[in-house]
């Protein structure tokens, strides 16, 4: 049985007890009177009575409780504590501290146990449950993995709260809705750090935390579908941004935003599994459509938006060819590596039963809609029909060094073949324990997977997205402004990235100004120069411009003066 089991005065008397004395008193002082007198009543059970009784005494305490005393063998104080401490933490940390105690066995325990603080202790032993994310260590007494999620089960009503605290941290390192304004701008940096950082590694690290953490997830259903909704918010609206860009990289930057809100999705259904498999498929295509990008941004003399381009293709083909490989897997068409992991991770959804798994899989359906769309809009506008750049730039056009072009070549190789090990990354438990494997569908072969997939929904959305960027930048070039004038206002917010750039920049940064200012006149200037500085400056300038009056020079007024005085202190020693 473990502690989390018990309600919260028969927790706390076998805390105590482990504890000892002096322990305990330091967590008595955190109780409030009733629940020292209930915490005490039990103490007293345990404790008034003979060893040979102890054992008789427990066990009907745990019938009571519900665990009938398992194992729970008592023949001397001794061995009560280590049992006591052992039911009070359990698993590994149960046993380092009881291999490590002493025949002094209540201070050893003190000693043992001396790490936890007596006010976080009290918290814990009268709630039945963690609150916060800072009592996961007072729950589990370690940080460790596996004995976290051992014990987990016990406390499993508390995770919903430390889940979704998690989570809003993965938001804001993998830039998930509305925490993701912080990503485009990020791309102002060189293309190779955008590759890298922001694309393939560092911006990964909330997925990769929340996948690790998938044993504590999958105790909570509210989180789980938290994650889901937020990441399908994700991945529609932010591939909605990509199509109206014209900044080559902030077209990328808006695909990253989407794809990661796959990602997210995929943690949501409990598809963890997949998740990483998108991450890791997801790294070296957009590595290469970045480096594509800044292999174009170098051949345009610095130069970023796409409606100054065109006809590329022409003068940088290794270039194109491969900008053209990551757009493929990018919109998630077979047999490259984007296909198999976007594919999983919609048959993942589909076959979700957490709530708000048919909205996710529509929203995402419509993202891969569009990230054909906004893929292939970016190859077709950058690389295909007329040339639309000024003259001395044309006649400059040349492609990239090998030492450009060569990471770009490499890197497309895995952007072809990566998703091809599908079946022993994501089917064949190649993550073992470190991560739960929740998503079981069949898998017979990368073949029958494509054929599978091709035979599916998002397949032909996905090509119904490149068809239309096919026709609207290569054969009605007009029809793009002209379906801009019509939406009109849904046009405009999209175009504006739904406003959160502005609002932010209102709240966050206008407020931080405001704050400054207040700061700046209110304390700098009125309090510290106003009154600390200039003012004990006043005031010395005016008792000196007072005690100047009596300075004159002329006996007589010193005589005055000195009269006044002597009547003064008459009239006071008189008067006392």
């Amino acid at each position: 049985m473990g502690v989390g089991k018990l309600t919260g005065p028969k927790k706390a008397a076998i805390l105590l007890l482990a504890l000892g004395e002096e322990g305990a008193s330091e967590v008595i002082k955190n109780l409030e009177d009733s629940e020292i007198q209930q915490v005490g009543y039990y103490m007293a059970r345990f404790t008034d009575v003979a060893p040979e009784e102890l054992d008789v005494v427990l066990e009907e305490f745990y019938n009571k409780s519900g665990g009938a005393g398992d194992g729970f063998i008592i023949n001397a104080s001794g061995d009560f504590v280590r049992s006591t401490i052992s039911r009070a933490l359990g698993g590994d940390r149960a046993k380092e501290l009881v291999d490590n105690l002493s025949a002094n066995v209540e201070e050893s325990a003190l000693e043992s146990l001396k790490w936890l603080d007596p006010k976080a202790i009290a918290n814990f032993i009268t709630h039945e449950h963690p609150q916060t994310i800072a009592l996961i260590l007072a729950q589990f007494g370690t940080l460790d993995y596996a004995t976290v999620f051992s014990q987990a089960p016990a406390a499993a009503s508390g995770m919903t709260l430390i889940c979704l605290l998690l989570f809003v941290g993965a938001m804001g390192k993998s830039a998930q809705f509305p925490l993701h304004v912080w990503l485009p701008d990020s791309m102002e940096g060189p293309t190779p750090i955008s590759a890298l950082i922001h694309a393939a590694t560092m911006v990964t690290a909330g997925i990769f935390m929340v996948a690790r953490m998938s044993p504590l997830f999958e105790l909570s259903q509210t989180a789980l579908s938290v994650v889901m909704l937020i990441g399908a918010i994700t991945a529609l609206s932010m591939a909605l941004v990509a199509v109206t860009q014209y900044d080559i990289k902030r077209v990328i930057a808006y695909s990253t935003l989407s794809q990661l809100g796959y990602m997210t999705v995929a943690l949501g259904a409990s598809a963890y599994s997949v998740g990483i498999f998108h991450l890791m498929t997801h790294a070296f295509f957009k590595a290469v459509l970045f480096l594509g990008a800044g292999s174009v941004i170098i051949a345009m003399h610095h130069e970023q938006d796409m409606r100054r381009m065109g006809g590329l293709r022409r003068y940088m083909p290794i270039t194109y060819l491969t900008v053209l490989i990551g757009a493929l897997a990018n919109a998630g068409l077979p047999p490259f590596a984007g296909f198999f992991s976007k594919d999983a991770i919609l048959e993942a959804v589909q076959a979700s039963h957490t709530p708000g798994a048919g909205f996710a899989y529509a929203a995402l359906l419509l993202g891969v809609f569009f990230g054909g769309l906004y893929s292939f809009r970016l190859v077709f506008y950058a690389f295909h029909g007329e040339p639309r750049m000024d003259a001395h730039t044309r006649a400059q056009l040349k492609e990239s060094p090998w030492v450009v072009t060569l990471p770009l070549v490499l890197l497309s190789i895995p952007s072809v073949a990566a998703g091809w090990w599908i079946g022993p990354i994501v089917f064949g438990g190649y993550f073992g324990s470190s991560i739960e494997q929740s998503f079981h569908e069949e898998y017979h072969g990368v073949w029958s997977f494509m054929l599978h997939g091709i035979a599916a929904a998002p397949f032909w959305f996905g090509l119904a997205g490149a068809g239309l960027a096919g026709y609207l930048y290569l054969v009605r070039t007009d029809l793009p402004k002209k379906i801009a004038v019509a939406l009109g206002p849904i046009y405009a917010l999209v175009d504006r990235k739904y406003g959160f750039d502005e609002l932010y920049e209102w709240l966050f940064s206008r407020g931080a100004r405001l704050l400054g200012t207040g700061l700046w006149k209110g304390g700098d200037e009125a309090l510290i120069d106003g009154v600390l500085v200039n003012g004990s400056a006043r005031v010395v300038g005016w008792v000196a411009s007072v005690v100047r009056l009596f300075q004159s020079g002329l006996v007589y007024q010193y005589a005055f003066t000195m009269l006044i005085g002597v009547v003064l202190l008459t009239y006071f020693f008189l008067r006392t």
